[in-house]
């Protein structure tokens, strides 16, 4: 008896496994819209080569029979628009339409009514699967109107994958209530109806999932780096860059769920949108969660010090920094080459500046330097940290505390500048001049937009300076684009009061023109 039952196991097993009697594959060949013409023939359309099958036609021949078909498109349609006029019929048994990346559908005229709709009939669409198709459901006549949904998940077993679904009057892809293990991965949804979403579930669809939560960019940490954290029910995590609301998207990675942290190369530009959905291991896959790059993502950095006193020395950061993240402990003090123990550090309320107080003085007119001892010791109000230790002059007291004037800034050439020598460039680079107050380190600050690139220091003396930019920051050549100049001058004794004089540049493309 138990040999009996163990070989109707085994059977039963290969059953499940086989896969079902009279699974066909139809070749789309036909770009067009006309329905199945031989419904009843046996060597009907799409199984023939010599004939012609379009989406619809093949869609109809699989919902004839119980099988899992599939639908693919011949090699010679290429990167081919189909545009139905109506949707297409009901999806009731189970089918795997592959676009092979090449195919878009794109309606030709008004559908309310979802494009694809995969439900039950006298059997059931479950086990569908739609993949690498682009689905766009604004028709060539923007003023007839818009289709959405573009796909809606009535059965449970549905696989959409590497599927671009854009431009819906409706939702982008809807998953009805008792739908479960809808998995949508791989898939950028964007541009829909206002009110509506990228993927709506309806009340119980998918286990309930929720998309993933506390999604976020930023703030930098102190490794430089510049993480997407979030957290998400277990499963896998997939990250979308762009706006799946407004704009195009690429799949960039996946994560166990949980709290995840993701490193995106190249990192997002402030205002960027990031979006997240996560797909538990059953299958289910949540809505989209989207944020914006802060605008404010660049660490901060202490630019110097000066003693207001013989026990205190103010520090000015270059940009206000959160007083919860400042603690005596991150900084040491060197006074007239002798370290001086800190006994603590008074931060203004609005982080502007930050004191330092010794318990050891020194004498009128000796300097020395402020040592921040870390990366990630300090971080401004957005939260970003500082990214290195630093050493930062510090001014005697009481003695020189008037920062140098910058004055006549100018640059020649001051537009279309070129930095890659070549016949095109036989002269790199500008000419910076100004005219300073003081000797001492010339820091030349420089922007694109609201963000600060870098900075270069060079040595100046009272008067007219000359100083030959070459295109540079950090060792790697400007990109072509319109910057923003900010000079400085800080003294020997750690006088600087930043953004003194600024011009406008533009640096040109060397590429050659053909």
């Amino acid at each position: 008896m138990r040999r009996r039952l163990a070989t109707l196991a085994a059977l039963a097993a290969l059953l499940v496994a086989a896969p079902a009697a009279g699974a066909a594959t139809f070749t789309v060949n036909d770009p067009g819209d006309a329905p199945d013409q031989t419904p009843t023939a046996a060597d009907n359309q799409c199984r023939t080569a010599t004939n012609t099958c379009t989406l619809r036609a093949a869609i109809q021949q699989a919902n004839a029979t119980t099988a899992a078909d599939d639908i693919v498109f011949a090699d010679a349609l290429g990167a081919a628009t189909i545009t139905p006029a109506t949707q297409y019929p009901s999806i009731v048994t189970p089918i795997q339409i592959d676009g092979g990346g090449d195919i878009t559908v794109a309606p030709s005229a008004v559908i309310t009514l979802p494009l694809f709709l995969i439900t039950q009939g006298t059997t059931s669409g479950a086990g569908t699967t739609i993949r690498a198709l682009t689905i766009d459901g604004d028709p060539p006549d923007p003023s007839s109107g818009r289709a959405g949904p573009l796909i809606r998940a009535g059965v449970s077993d549905v696989t959409i994958d590497r599927v671009v679904v854009r431009n819906s009057a409706d939702d982008g892809i809807e998953v009805a209530a008792a739908a479960q293990r809808v998995r949508i991965t791989r898939s950028p949804v964007f541009a829909y109806a206002p009110g509506h979403s990228a993927i709506a579930l309806e009340p119980g669809a998918n286990g309930g999932i929720a998309p993933p939560q506390d999604l976020r960019v930023g703030p930098r940490r102190g490794d430089g780096s510049l993480p997407v954290t979030g957290s998400a029910p277990d499963g896998v995590v997939e990250l979308f860059r762009g706006d799946p609301a407004t704009g195009p998207q690429a799949f960039a990675a996946d994560s166990p769920g949980g709290s995840f942290a993701f490193l995106l190369g190249p990192e997002p530009a402030p205002g960027e949108t990031v979006s997240a959905t996560v797909t538990d291991p059953s299958g289910n896959t949540s809505d989209f969660a989207s944020t914006k790059t802060p605008a404010d993502i660049v660490s901060p950095v202490v630019l110097g010090g000066v003693a207001t006193s013989l026990t205190d020395v103010r520090l000015q950061p270059s940009e206000p920094l959160d007083p919860a993240t400042v603690g005596v402990e991150d900084f040491s003090l060197v006074m007239a080459g002798s370290e001086r123990p800190l006994g603590g550090v008074t931060v203004a309320p609005d982080g502007s500046s930050l004191t330092l107080h010794s318990s050891i003085p020194w004498l009128n007119g000796e300097a020395g330097t402020v040592t921040l001892r870390s990366a990630a010791a300090v971080a401004d109000v957005a939260g970003n940290q500082n990214l290195q230790p630093a050493v930062m002059r510090v001014g005697g007291a009481p003695g020189d505390f008037i920062a140098p004037v910058v004055s006549s800034l100018k640059m020649s050439p001051r537009s279309r500048i070129c930095i890659s020598k070549g016949p095109r460039c036989p002269k790199p680079g500008t000419y910076v001049s100004f005219v300073s107050s003081e000797d001492g380190e010339a820091v030349f600050t420089f922007a694109r937009g609201k963000r600060t690139l870098g900075s270069r220091r060079y040595a100046v003396e009272p008067g007219r300076n000359r100083i030959r930019f070459d295109g540079r920051i950090r060792g790697r050549k400007m990109t072509a684009g319109r910057y923003k100049l900010y000079v400085g001058v800080e003294d020997a004794v750690g006088n600087l009061e930043p953004l003194q004089a600024r011009t406008l540049f533009s640096i040109r493309s060397t590429t050659r023109r053909r």
